[in-house]
């Protein structure tokens, strides 16, 4: 038998069957209403932490918590992500970000050099091209050991082994 109920959430009318409302089911039109409703009658935790970068209380539950190498919290990806960027907070940076050399060795080259690719001369847009350590020390930030790489290049450079030869990868 079917019955012609509403919505205990939405407030549409739909067709219950009764054996559904014989076991106290059918109150809901949908699942997502259903969801809805359950999920806007459960309590909400209290704020427990603070988010490091703009000290909006949030809950974040104790495993969580625990599992945070730096000790700090944040309340949106896009917050982490920012204070992660040079001059965000240094406790969470690279470490090649520390002492500004990111951009310290990217200007260097970029003043220094010919602002293209030194393999294939590309240079359509400054912003695309790479800087390269040719000794892969990331703290020699001498020019003659910079050089201005296109992405394709510069992958190829880390490819190679130090003989030139394709590096052989085992397991590919």
């Amino acid at each position: 038998m079917i019955v012609i109920r509403q919505c205990k959430y939405c407030g549409a009318k739909y067709n219950a069957e009764q054996r559904y409302l014989d076991r106290g089911q059918g109150l809901f039109c949908s699942i997502s209403c259903s969801s809805s409703y359950h999920q806007a009658i459960k309590p909400k935790p209290e704020p427990n932490v603070f988010c490091a970068l703009c000290q909006t209380p949030f809950y974040l539950n104790n495993s969580k918590q625990k599992n945070s190498r730096s000790g700090l919290f944040f309340c949106t990806r896009d917050h982490k992500d920012l204070a992660q960027r040079i001059g965000g907070i240094e406790a969470i940076m690279p470490p090649h970000y520390s002492d500004g050399m990111f951009i310290n060795y990217r200007k260097l080259a970029f003043e220094s050099l010919p602002n293209e690719c030194a393999v294939c001369g590309w240079d359509e847009c400054l912003e695309v091209l790479e800087v390269n350590h040719k000794d892969l020390n990331r703290s020699n930030n001498n020019v003659e050991n910079l050089e201005i790489l296109c992405p394709t290049h510069h992958q190829v450079f880390h490819f190679l082994d130090k003989s030139g030869r394709w590096a052989s990868r085992s397991g590919l």
